[in-house]
């Protein structure tokens, strides 16, 4: 009997998935890209990341047949073209295929004992194992009640190992008398059958734009984990890792996409989440949502949730009694807008989020859960008299349905949102909550709802190419034998934005908040320009009660230190806790620069980056962000300031803007300079000016120069070739794919080196679930049947040495060649089919 079914021709130039169904449902898959070799850009990632083979073809000769491609000129490119900017710092980063976890800088305790953060994304139980990043984006079916993805690839998460006085980090996050501490349900949780992860996701409300709201102010929101639609995740995440070099250990990056059609409209948004170490152990979270798609897209907002479940050795915390106490555990601010904590009755760890970082979320708030498989329509208007509308998760309104003594999940009390209320409502953050304050304002008495956490971007149109980024901080507190104070430091300055002291100034004040669950009483000191605890200076003494150590309610803090004797220029403080114990807090830091006198001649400087003519800074892109400080004592209104790149001419950085308080200092920004025009390896100097109207002046100099590296092979992140009817008698028509994204080679290589010569695998396209199923198909290139397993693309032209980056785009070529068809052999079934394409960019001579 003859098969004939219908299939979504979705096809992944790394992982082209095809969804394969008798009810001719249509499916989705898209692609990603990868650059983890300087002389290879192989889309198949190498499994052995110790033993990394970097293939190098060597041609005897080159063929008059094979097509020299003229290079870009950023200039010249045309704008309708799909392009991709190229950086060399995406070279620094190692992709995988398969999940991992990195570990951070270890927390000594006076006793002995160690505790070790660890970072890394979805479920600890799956990332440890090195799960493949394919399977872990497959459908769940680990039991009947499975939903979503097997796991959740957009949850950043955390945990910390404690080690015991003696013993060894290598033995096992639970021997050796070791211990495992997490924070989010579904993450080191499999001992009460929780995996995934799924309450912890990173998504956008691109979704709005597939399924509108009846409310434009709520706008209906998808998690990354709806199978098989591209609004949710077009295409399984692309996995990197690399070493940080600001501090030594290894971070992590997750990138993936969200797409919507409308009609001829395409959008599209690219997510990417980089978690990292800071020193002191916290770990840091970036989130950057950039429009990669064809139209601006209005009312824009990135979001983040998390579901909290603090657990020990796998399983959720319990009580004396052996009753669960991890979860529907009440969330508190850490004051001042700072973020917010949460630790359950019985105190074992803690989870603290902070929130008051430069690019932190617009808008927060402690409700309660979603999950990442879940869509949402963001209002309905209902039936007669709205019965049946209302606001849909984030926008839900508490109906106080309670159960077992808490909220049932995941509903929060009568008058409190689900999360916001609407677009413009700033949750929490809009509260102003005293330390230890239950979010959501509630009284202390108020029963717990199931513990979750949503922040998201200010909404603003997001224009394309533009970005707009969410960062926070994290950090998990383990409260043994003997604790560790901990310490949080309002001033946030750092090297490109210091906080700005001017000259003859005496002190400078610090503000934060402690805490300490087993003292109460303790001291904080202080360095300069020094991270040696044992030079430290005492700045006061610290006192608490007995009652708000035992809660470890943040307790705030506030005092001036001296600078009276401090040189003009940057300077590091660092401060920390140390409780009676003799337990030393992680170094909170800031960065402050003190500036000379203001004087009648206006001044400006440049911050970042920084540079001398003996040791330029080395751009990585075609674009410069500079950033920097005036100041003029006596003006009341600037003329202008102005730059000017080599001989260039000199252009407007602001003019004719007012010098509301004489003698203070301002900062300046100059994001997103091209210097495309510059496309070479000489030194070259950007001259900043600013001049008053009575004619004085002032100037500070960058210097910057390319250097030269290796090439970067950039692929389609989407090749999609609709849906068709497949049997097993006849093929179907040859299917010319739509394709996102760009094929381009990006040669940063000097010195007349040889061409680079681009080609093409692709393999057998087989069932996701049973290998042993496959889909036959023929591939097209011209119209012509390919039999070669490496097909040739094309070629770029020898790299020159007068030129910096040299970029070839082959999009057009393959978008006007390639073509496949497909039809059922005996093995064919129903379900997802992938089949690997493999681009590499080898030196042919």
């Amino acid at each position: 009997m003859k098969k004939s079914i219908i299939i979504s021709l979705f096809l992944a130039a790394i992982v082209g998935i095809f969804f394969l169904l008798f009810n001719g449902y249509i499916g989705h898959a898209t692609t990603t890209e990868n650059n983890s070799e300087p002389t290879e850009s192989n889309l198949e990632e190498v499994i052995d990341q110790e033993n990394k083979i970097a293939e190098s073809l060597v041609e005897p000769k080159e063929e008059n047949d094979e097509p020299l491609i003229e290079d870009d000129n950023d200039d010249t490119a045309d704008e309708d073209s799909d392009t991709d900017e190229p950086d060399t710092e995406e070279l620094t980063w190692t992709r995988s295929d398969s999940l991992r976890v990195s570990k951070g800088p270890t927390l000594r305790h006076a006793d002995g004992t160690l505790a070790v953060p660890f970072l890394y994304f979805g479920d600890y139980t799956y990332a440890s194992a090195g799960m493949k990043i394919k399977a872990a984006f497959a459908k769940d079916v680990h039991n009947g009640y499975a939903h979503g993805r097997f796991d959740s690839l957009t949850a950043p998460n955390s945990l910390v190992i404690t080690v015991p006085r003696g013993g060894d980090i290598d033995n096992g996050p639970i021997d050796g008398g070791n211990h495992i501490y997490g924070n989010a349900y579904g993450d080191v949780h499999s001992l009460d059958g929780s995996l995934g992860s799924k309450g912890d996701f990173v998504t956008t409300d691109i979704y709005e734009l597939e399924v509108p709201s009846d409310r434009s102010n709520r706008p209906s929101v998808a998690g990354p984990g709806v199978l098989e639609k591209k609004y949710s995740m077009a295409e399984a995440p692309t996995f990197s890792y690399r070493i940080d070099p600001k501090t030594g250990f290894e971070e992590q990056r997750m990138v993936f996409f969200q797409q919507v059609k409308r009609g001829r409209n395409f959008y599209e948004v690219e997510v990417k989440i980089v978690q990292s170490f800071e020193k002191n152990g916290r770990v840091l979270t970036k989130i950057n949502y950039t429009n990669t798609g064809k139209y601006p897209i209005q009312r824009f907002m990135g979001f983040a949730f998390k579901d909290f479940s603090l657990t020990k050795d796998f399983a959720e915390i319990r009580d004396e009694k052996g009753k669960k106490a991890g979860d529907f555990v009440p969330i508190r601010a850490l004051g001042n807008n700072r973020g917010i904590y949460l630790q359950s009755n019985i105190t074992v760890s803690r989870y603290n989020l902070f929130t008051n970082l430069p690019n932190g979320p617009s808008s927060w708030a402690g409700r309660s859960i979603s999950k990442a498989h879940d869509q949402q329509k963001g209002y309905i208007n209902g039936f007669l008299l709205g019965i049946g509308g209302g606001g849909r998760f984030p926008w839900a309104n508490g109906e106080g349905y309670t159960s077992h003594g808490n909220y049932e999940s995941p509903d929060v009390p009568k008058g409190l949102k689900n999360s916001f209320a609407d677009m413009n409502d700033l949750g929490d953050a809009g509260l102003n909550l005293n330390a230890g304050a239950r979010l959501g304002n509630v009284k202390e008495s108020e029963r717990p709802w199931d513990s979750g956490f949503a922040m998201h971007t200010k909404v603003q149109t997001l224009e394309v190419d533009k970005s707009v980024s969410m960062h926070y901080a994290s950090q998990i507190d383990i409260i043994g034998a003997r604790f560790a104070p901990a310490i949080e430091l309002d001033q946030k300055g750092t090297e490109t934005s210091p906080d700005i002291i001017q000259d003859g100034a005496q002190n400078y004040r610090v503000t934060g908040t402690w805490y300490d669950f087993d003292s109460t009483d303790a001291e904080l000191y202080y360095t300069v320009d020094t991270d040696d605890t044992h030079q430290g200076k005492l700045i006061k003494k610290l006192k608490q009660s007995e009652k708000n150590s035992k809660a470890g309610k943040p307790q705030e803090w506030s005092d001036a230190i001296s600078i009276k004797d401090l040189e003009e220029g940057p300077h590091y403080l660092r401060l920390w806790v140390k409780d009676s114990d003799g337990n030393l807090s992680e170094i909170a830091q800031t960065v402050i620069k003190i500036n000379p006198p203001p004087t009648i001649v206006p001044s400006i400087e440049i911050l970042s980056p920084e540079s001398s003519e003996l040791n330029p800074f080395e751009p990585t892109t075609h674009n410069l962000s500079l950033t920097g400080t005036w100041s003029d004592k006596d003006s009341k209104r600037i003329k202008n300031a102005t730059y000017k790149i080599d001989d260039n001419e000199e252009e407007i950085l602001f003019e004719d803007i007012e010098n509301k308080h004489p003698g203070s200092t301002y900062f300046w920004e100059l994001p997103e300079l091209s210097i495309s025009k510059f496309n070479d390896v000489k030194l070259h100097k950007i001259v900043l000016t600013i001049t008053d109207y009575d004619g004085n002046s002032d100037s500070d100099t960058l210097y910057f120069q390319h250097k030269d590296g290796t090439f970067q092979l950039v692929a389609p992140h989407s090749i999609d070739f609709g849906v068709e009817q497949t049997s097993e008698d006849k093929s179907t028509k040859k299917i010319k794919p739509d394709i996102s994204g760009s094929l381009q080679v990006h040669d940063f290589r000097s010195n007349n080196q040889c061409p680079l010569k681009v080609t093409l695998s692709v393999n057998d396209f087989t069932h996701d679930d049973e290998q042993t199923h496959s889909l036959d198909h023929r591939f097209y290139w011209n119209d012509q049947p390919m039999q070669d397993t490496e097909l040739f693309v094309g070629k770029t032209p020898r790299a020159s040495s007068e030129v910096w980056l040299t970029t070839t785009n082959m999009t057009d070529i393959i978008k006007d060649n390639i073509k496949l068809d497909f039809k059922n052999n005996n093995s064919t079934v129903p379900g997802n089919y992938t089949s690997t394409w493999t681009w590499k960019a080898v030196e042919s001579v």
